[in-house]
């Protein structure tokens, strides 16, 4: 059996999903430990940053919705294993540029942070804005503290934005994906009148930034006066949040600015925590009091009428808890500092709980609904794969999710190009550049109307001089999804059927 059998018969994304992403996850728990530990010099501050990052989790109790702001296991490690990749790498960079921060750098610091930078441009865009944020808080409050120029730490932000303008030409070719500057937008489906603004602005802080209110605790602690590499941790920290309230994108994926934003809010919340002091036992019994309750409550239930409706949950249970620390704030002085800020982090604890329970509820144990791919595909896709060269182009009738209907095409449709690993002349189209964030969304009209027509010809209406055309782009092979619309009977006198199962067909071009 030849190499290629051998991959063909392996599930190349499931291998990814079962092997890389636990794998990645592990080195981000481990890289979150170490970096906050190094950054602060306090081991308990890199295990309660770790801890923050993937275990404490948003605060929300609407339990099964889970559609708020996102949440970090369901959304962000399942549903977007790139962000989980990148902060394998923006968390190291954090170590490095802490030690150019502190003015403390070698001839290695400034090769690790150009390496770091570079390699950040590709894992996700959201990371060097942040980062770059951060540098530039760092050197703004250094100024003005110190009125002198911080002159390793502007470097350093000189770096991070020849990375993002190198990013921005070559990588993204000057597209903004679908970014656009829109405040407030993601708090825009949770709103009807300037009341409800303010529910949406308080939920978004506790459903998202609870985790970090240590950094609150920190900051009292030592009297607004912070080491330069606090002040980098606090600027990332709210420059990533405010990015993503003054950016829309139709997909959300402006929130990946407040994930980014984590890496370094994190360490710092949990450095607060350590100083105000560590009340464990009565966070952890909390903490499973806390997520045993949402468990026997059960999902909620929410009608979006009005808009805030689902909030209401977060809002009413924030509301409670407020009740009882006011109440054990009278009951128990003395340390109640340390443990109502235990207490508040350790709120967020059921969100992670509710994910898994999600999880059991909805098959696919992520935040998307399935998307069932038949094995004839996957066996015509496969087939393709073994039997093609890597420059080969594959042209497809099929473009659309589903059967289009009343002429809409859900142009979300990228199976082929994944498993042949080919480039696919005309496939779906609704996350390339250019269509990103068009009114219509997926369903927007692909912007080529006569490649798409001379693409259908082939299968639809074959001729010589068509097919030439194709030829001429590269293509060497058509795939025919029959459950789309079989093929011309012609197409069979002009090039050479050369797969076929119940629903799929392949067709070889002739060479000419």
């Amino acid at each position: 059996m030849g190499a290629a059998s051998l991959v063909s018969g392996v599930d190349l994304p499931t291998v990814f999903l079962r092997l890389a992403v636990p794998a990645l996850c592990a080195l981000a728990v481990v890289l979150v430990a170490v970096v906050g530990w190094r950054v602060s010099r306090r081991p308990y501050v890199g295990v309660g940053a770790a801890v923050l990052m993937f275990t404490i989790g948003e605060f929300g109790y609407e339990n099964g919705i889970r559609q708020l702001f996102g949440t970090q296991a369901t959304f962000i490690v399942w549903g977007s294993p790139s962000m989980t990749y990148s902060w394998v790498l923006l968390l190291p960079l954090i170590a490095v540029l802490v030690s150019i921060v502190r003015g403390s750098p070698s001839h290695g610091t400034w090769v690790l942070a150009g390496l770091f930078l570079a390699g950040s441009t590709g894992a996700k865009a959201s990371s060097i804005p942040v980062a770059a944020g951060a540098l530039g808080v760092t050197a703004l409050v250094l100024f003005l503290t110190r009125r002198r120029l911080p002159w390793a730490v502007l470097a350093a932000l000189g770096l991070a934005v020849v990375a993002q303008l190198f990013a921005t030409a070559i990588l993204f070719a000057f597209e903004s994906h679908g970014v656009t500057v829109r405040p407030f937008s993601g708090l825009e489906p949770y709103t009807a009148g300037a009341a409800s603004w303010v529910l949406a602005f308080v939920a978004f802080l506790l459903n998202m930034q609870l985790r970090l209110a240590g950094m609150v605790a920190l900051v009292w602690k030592q009297r607004l006066r912070l080491a330069p590499e606090q002040v980098f941790l606090l600027g990332g920290a709210v420059v990533g949040p405010v990015l993503y309230l003054a950016t829309a994108h139709p997909g959300s994926s402006n929130q990946y600015f407040v994930r980014a934003a984590f890496a370094f809010g994190v360490i710092l919340s949990a450095w607060g925590w350590a100083l105000v002091g560590a009340r464990v036992a009565f966070g952890v019994g909390l903490a499973v009091l806390l997520c045993a309750v949402q468990l026997i409550a059960g999902p909620a239930k929410v009608v979006w009428d009005p808009p805030y409706d689902p909030l209401r949950p977060l809002l009413y249970w924030a509301f409670a808890l407020a009740l009882v620390f006011a109440i054990l704030a009278l009951v128990w002085r003395g340390r109640f500092g340390a443990v109502l800020l235990t207490g508040v982090l350790v709120a967020g604890a059921p969100g992670l709980v509710m994910d898994a329970a999600a999880a059991h509820r909805y098959p696919n144990g992520g935040a998307y609904a399935v998307t069932a791919l038949p094995a004839s595909r996957v066996e015509a896709a496969r087939w393709v794969h073994d039997h093609s060269g890597p420059d080969d182009v594959v042209a497809t009738n099929a473009h659309c999710q589903g059967v289009p209907e009343d002429g809409l095409c859900d142009a979300r449709s990228f199976w082929l190009s994944a498993y042949t690993e080919r480039s696919v002349l005309v496939e779906g189209w609704a996350f390339t550049p250019r269509m990103v964030g068009l009114p219509r969304g997926p369903y927007e009209p692909f912007w080529d109307p006569a490649l798409l027509a001379a693409n259908d010809a082939a299968f639809y209406t074959p001729t010589p001089g068509g097919l030439d055309a194709l030829r001429a782009r590269g293509v060497r092979w058509l795939v025919v999804d029959r459950d789309v619309q079989p093929e011309s009977p012609d197409l069979a006198g002009l090039a050479t059927l050369r797969f076929e199962n119940t629903r799929m067909a392949v067709y070889a071009l002739p060479a000419r």
